[in-house]
């Protein structure tokens, strides 16, 4: 074989390897999500100033909060109809709420959170043998929280064309 065949193997084997790699979805905070087939899921979102949940995660329990075990609560709670869970930042790290209302309207455009609605039909998986999360009593800094979005959408985009 040539030297110019063997080159040639060669690039077509990265790129195969490379376009593989690629095509393969992401999940969204690295880990695959073992219950997320078992709600509806709304990326980048999150619900409305008015809509306040009924309990949220304990903050200082906060970063070892998992989508996978914030949707397990919700599986084992009978009133939970829809979670938000998201990257926060500050103190908080991340956001585990929990609602009892299931309608999202006009959902704020919010980077890293998701909104997951528990699905009407049967879900296959079982969330009994999760661990538990250490929930409190919700307060002001989930509104705080929407309410800086919806106030940083209020400023003006110098950037913004169209």
């Amino acid at each position: 074989m040539s030297v110019h065949l063997r080159i040639l193997h060669l690039i077509c084997a990265v790129t195969v390897t490379t376009v593989c790699a690629l095509t393969v979805p992401a999940q969204h905070f690295g880990a695959p999500c073992h219950f997320c087939e078992c709600f509806i899921t709304y990326t980048d979102r999150d619900v409305n100033q008015f809509t306040q949940p009924y309990q949220v995660l304990n903050t200082t329990f906060a970063y070892e909060a998992t989508e996978d075990r914030c949707l397990a609560h919700c599986m084992n709670e009978q009133q939970c109809r829809l979670v938000v869970y998201g990257y926060v930042g500050g103190r908080e790290v991340f956001a585990c709420e929990f609602y009892q209302d299931a309608t999202v309207r006009s959902p704020l455009y919010t980077p890293y959170t998701n909104i997951y609605i528990k699905r009407t039909s049967e879900c296959k998986k079982s969330a009994l043998g999760s661990q538990a999360l250490e929930i409190a009593e919700p307060d002001e800094r989930t509104f705080k929280r929407k309410m800086r979005y919806l106030r940083l959408y209020q400023k003006f985009n110098f950037f913004g064309f169209g």
